[in-house]
């Protein structure tokens, strides 16, 4: 199933012939080569561009396994033939050195709009600060967001039956419409690739046993509040030697290859980040389920990183607020729009809606605030001004 994807494809198409070099991001099998060499590649062709003016090369194939930066513009600079624009589409840029040298050659070089798509943010940002600082723009791109992912099916399906299957096998958009089994083999390989490649091999780890266990520890954890102490401790405490500098190295790793977000935790009244604690959601609930062999799997937990998901998608920056000790689920930033949210299965039960507005009626500000909830709701504004609303309507809604 072909899901176009359009929040990412209406902003290639908006930068499209712009003098600026466009890198997708995100982790492997989430769409960047779909995305690019289908979905937009067939926008190219319906609008008038020559498909011989398409050069489209995936460098983890192995006919370039062996070429340096400068083989590879020779390669390249064969197949720009005559005058006009060609259409260049890199795919994992990171498997090749100097990759920016490469780049900035062939715009100087050529009339070309240039395309790239990665799976290691590290490597691509260490590349990009030399010769291509302050001309790119990064993309980043998620497996499907719920949003997506039930935009894929008949308007007359029922939406709370897709957000359940969807908090539980998640967006990868190649899982659709698969049975169980294969999907799991399928998480399987996407984990094992990120691990292995992404991770392992590209920072040359030894202790692959203890790298594993933190995956599942940060899996097992997903919104809670952590540390990298608090984890060599928890690690520690099962047989597994790791010191803070080493799970704090593996962490940034693990993020660096989109594999888990980091959520920071922001002081509302101080203005200010804490710096040794944070929350870490994984890239995709199906992936993670899996790996856990589906143990794991509370509500509350899942949602939050559902809507954790979206609102990255939407294009928020998201931290874990602090507001004068109570914990707010997400401050969420996005071109001047402040949110603040908090997520709750349910609100049914003696002081349970009383106990989710603690936090938000502490904050002395007047942006939006809002409870997100499973259960139906009737009044979606409360007297002291906090809107409550079904977690469907909410991601549903262009917030």
């Amino acid at each position: 199933m072909l899901i176009p994807r359009s929040m990412y494809l209406n902003k290639l198409i908006n930068l499209k012939d712009l003098e600026i070099i466009k890198i997708i991001t995100g982790v492997r099998r989430c769409g960047k080569s779909t995305l690019l060499n289908t979905i937009f590649y067939r926008h190219l062709l319906e609008n008038g561009v020559d498909e011989k003016h398409v050069i489209r090369l995936n460098l983890e194939q192995l006919a370039y396994s062996e070429m340096d930066y400068k083989q590879l513009y020779a390669n390249i600079s064969k197949q720009i033939i005559g005058s006009g624009r060609y259409y260049l589409f890199l795919d994992e840029i990171q498997e090749i050195d100097d990759y920016d040298k490469l780049v900035n050659a062939l715009m100087l070089e050529h009339d070309v709009d240039i395309y790239l798509t990665g799976s290691n943010s590290k490597l691509l940002s260490r590349e990009i600060s030399t010769y291509l600082s302050g001309r790119f723009i990064e993309i980043p791109m998620l497996p499907l967001t719920f949003t997506e992912y039930a935009g894929a099916f008949s308007v007359t399906a029922d939406p709370k039956k897709l957000l359940m299957e969807y908090l539980k096998y998640g967006g990868f958009p190649f899982t659709v419409g698969l049975t169980e089994e294969t999907k799991d083999m399928f998480f399987q390989g996407v984990y094992n690739s990120v691990l292995m490649k992404d991770v392992v091999e590209r920072y040359s780890i030894r202790d692959v046993n203890l790298l594993t266990n933190l995956v599942l520890e940060v899996f097992s954890s997903i919104g809670s509040l952590t540390s990298p102490n608090k984890l060599s401790n928890t690690l520690i405490s099962k047989g597994y030697k790791g010191t803070n500098v080493s799970i704090r190295n593996y962490l940034e790793y693990l993020t660096s290859s989109f594999i888990v977000y980091k959520c920071n935790r922001y002081s509302i009244k101080g203005k200010k980040y804490f710096e040794n604690s944070a929350k870490y959601y994984t890239v995709d609930l199906g992936l993670r389920n899996s790996i856990l062999n589906y143990r794991q799997v509370e509500i509350s937990h899942l949602l939050e990183n559902a809507i954790f998901l979206e609102l990255l998608g939407k294009g928020y920056k998201v931290d874990v607020g602090d507001s004068d000790g109570a914990e707010v689920d997400f401050v969420c930033r996005k071109q001047g729009r402040i949110i603040y949210l908090q997520v709750a299965q349910t609100l049914i039960g003696t002081g349970k809606l009383e106990q989710e507005s603690v936090s938000l009626l502490r904050i002395q500000d007047n942006f939006e605030k809002y409870i997100i909830t499973l259960d139906d709701v009737l009044f979606e504004t409360l007297d002291n001004g906090i809107r409550v609303k079904n977690v469907v309507n909410f991601l549903r809604d262009d917030i």
